[in-house]
């Protein structure tokens, strides 16, 4: 295992052959797994299907985002789905990495929401006029 840590970051990794597993990572840059389409994403509050993802050139960098769907319901009432766009930020450092699981990792710094994000909204609600954004 190896341990990186600078003023703003804290990486323990290990490397296995090729693969560098990320076990850790801290401070301003943060890391986002590439997963297919149709892939469920574990998340706080349950979990989303990736249905694309994308990576837009505007005028602050790469900005790469995630076009998610949760299913929400019940058993009395049915389901529903849920489409909406997840902002992961900056790309940084573009597929540095490899997962457990062979998914592509890229290190991105997050949106900073009082003074990008809406222009974000913006060009997001523009190119997908029903769909919620969401900051990471």
């Amino acid at each position: 295992m190896f341990k990186l840590a600078s003023s703003f970051l804290i990486l323990e990794l290990t490397l296995t052959g090729n693969n560098i597993h990320i076990l850790y990572m801290t401070g301003a840059v943060k890391y986002h797994i590439h997963r297919e389409p149709g892939c469920e994403v574990q998340s706080p509050a349950g979990y989303y299907i990736v249905k694309e993802e994308h990576i837009a050139e505007l005028e602050g960098g790469a900005l790469l985002y995630v076009l998610a769907e949760a299913i929400s319901g019940s058993a009395c009432c049915g389901a529903g789905t849920l489409r909406y766009i997840v902002v992961s930020g900056w790309i940084r450092d573009r597929a540095v990495a490899t997962d457990g699981d062979g998914n592509a990792v890229s290190t991105f710094v997050p949106v900073d929401r009082d003074k990008e994000s809406n222009k974000i909204i913006d060009f997001l609600s523009n190119k997908y006029p029903a769909l919620q954004v969401c900051f990471w």
